[in-house]
């Protein structure tokens, strides 16, 4: 038998497949004619990038490339860079229908390893992790209330975002960047790399408005020598999710699916370059909901037949917008640097937790320099470095921690102490967004029937029970089939979880 039940709507983002695995790097990278041959590999760099991701009913197909760089010397001492650019396509069977699913995927370097063969040929080892989740809104109906007074209910207020939709847009942006007063021309591209910040996330009717800079860092050949350029280029994206006002809450991701810098042509003094990015905008929108929902229910007359659900339910907690500052003396084990060419890091968070009040982020560092040395030839050195960022907040987070973590170098200074040593400052701008993750078992169905009731107890109308502090009343009634109002007006208890250990009479049925 159907019982007379208020229902509550909730919406979540459920993860409903997580695919990945390893994409093996084998690359024989002969370079053209019109290239310097190699005397002195400096670095390989390989990097991978998704550009798009397509669903097919339970499938879905991911498409990328691997760009590698290869950064060396010729016999002159003058350094070179080439790329190569090898496409990666991988498709993974789901065992649902993934349609109206967002994708989110992270393809990541596990290690690389660069061999010269010949003065024009490389041979690169490596491999990738690609990592696939897909996200599927799912609707529920959760018993808020039932309207019978003989069926005892545990309800809570829950804090929950309530999902109203999630939606990616993809954005090209080509640029011509000019060098600033004072800075030499243009010879060649030598390396460059961008970071991507969101600085301002808001909600406008039927629309998720997000903002951003692109932080662009390029190495290139000069006349006489080598030459740093710094950009931070803004880019703007409004992405449709109907439904949704100036109220709601929004949460934005930026992925960086393509990156080209190259020298602008037509003029025999090159002091341009052409800047093309695609980015992949993520944005999430929630209604901040207090619910209240059952987790429990008994009845003192019959037996209930109840149905519930795992739900993971999500809440945001806050936003830490700060600075950190990395400062240390690093030894590059090396006697015989004579000047910096280049210096950049490479900042990887490699955890996320929340203890007490306070945050803690390991970050893993890799220094970076391209060096004059002390014999007239150029080497490269990196210098992996763990380091702790702390930070005291008012948020309180008891479930599962969810983080996004941004940490951006605005500037790097250093200073060559000796031959070997580097003292080294960093500063960088921090931006973490948490959102706190719980587990709940929901009530979503509840019946009885005339075949399920309960024998009434016969011996005795009151017991007599010890309890001891931090006891649920709700729970010592549930024990003994009675009723949760009448056991705090017989005991003259108003709380619902006990402070000190209690004698409490306990009325039966």
């Amino acid at each position: 038998m159907e019982l007379k039940t208020v229902r509550q709507p909730l919406s979540v983002n459920e993860a409903v497949f997580n695919g990945g695995g390893e994409i093996p790097v084998d690359e024989d990278i002969i370079l053209p004619d019109y290239y310097a041959q190699i005397n002195k590999l400096l670095k390989c760099r390989m990097e991978g990038r998704i550009t798009s991701k397509s669903i097919n009913g339970k499938s879905v197909t991911v498409d990328g490339h691997i760009c590698i760089n290869i950064m060396y010397c010729d016999k002159n001492c003058k350094i070179h860079n080439y790329e190569h650019i090898s496409p990666v396509s991988r498709s993974f069977d789901a065992s649902c229908d993934l349609s109206g699913a967002l994708i989110e995927t992270c393809l990541k370097t596990e290690y690389n390893n660069c061999r010269v063969v010949t003065e024009r040929k490389v041979s690169v080892h490596g491999a990738l992790s690609l990592t696939l989740t897909a996200f599927l809104q799912k609707k529920y109906e959760v018993i808020a209330d039932i309207g019978d007074k003989d069926i005892q209910i545990d309800r809570i207020d829950m804090p929950a975002l309530n999902t109203l939709g999630n939606a990616e847009k993809n954005l090209l942006i080509e640029e011509v960047l000019t060098l600033s007063q004072g800075q030499p021309d243009i010879e060649g591209i030598l390396r460059y790399c961008a970071d991507t910040t969101v600085n301002e996330v808001k909600a406008v009717r039927n629309k998720v408005s997000v903002k951003g800079s692109i932080s662009l860092n390029v190495l290139y050949k000069a006349k006489d020598n080598c030459a740093v350029y710094k950009s931070a280029i803004p880019f703007s994206q409004l992405i449709d999710i109907g439904g949704i006002s100036e109220d709601c809450v929004c949460t934005a991701k930026v992925q960086l699916c393509y990156l080209e810098v190259t020298p602008a042509k037509g003029a025999d003094s090159v002091r341009s370059m052409n800047f093309n990015a695609k980015l992949a905008v993520t944005a999430h929108s929630y209604c901040d909901d207090i619910i209240p929902v059952i987790t429990d229910a008994y009845s003192t007359d019959c037996n209930l037949q109840l149905n519930k659900t795992d739900l993971s339910v999500l809440k945001i907690v806050g936003h830490i917008s700060d600075t950190f500052m990395f400062k240390q003396t690093v030894d590059f084990d090396s006697d015989g640097i004579a000047g910096i060419i280049d210096s950049w890091s490479e900042t990887e968070v490699s955890s996320c937790s929340f203890s007490g009040n306070e945050l803690t982020a390991n970050l893993k560092i890799n220094l970076c320099i391209l060096a004059q040395c002390t014999d007239g030839n150029v080497s490269y050195f990196e210098k992996r470095i763990d380091t702790v960022y702390k930070k005291q907040t008012e948020y309180d987070v008891k479930g599962s921690l969810l983080s996004e973590c941004d940490f951006e170098p605005v500037s790097v200074s250093y200073t060559l102490i000796s031959d070997s040593s580097i003292d080294y400052r960093i500063e960088y701008r921090v931006n973490i967004s948490l959102s706190e993750e719980n587990k709940v078992k929901l009530l979503t169905e509840i019946g009885r029937g005339e075949s399920l009731s309960k024998d009434k107890n016969k011996d005795c109308s009151l017991i007599i029970y010890y309890a001891g502090v931090g006891e649920r009343i709700w729970d010592i009634a549930k024990r003994y089939n009675s009723d949760v109002e009448q056991i705090r007006e017989i005991n003259s208890i108003k709380c619902d979880v006990l402070e000190d250990d209690k004698q409490l009479l306990i009325p039966l049925f």
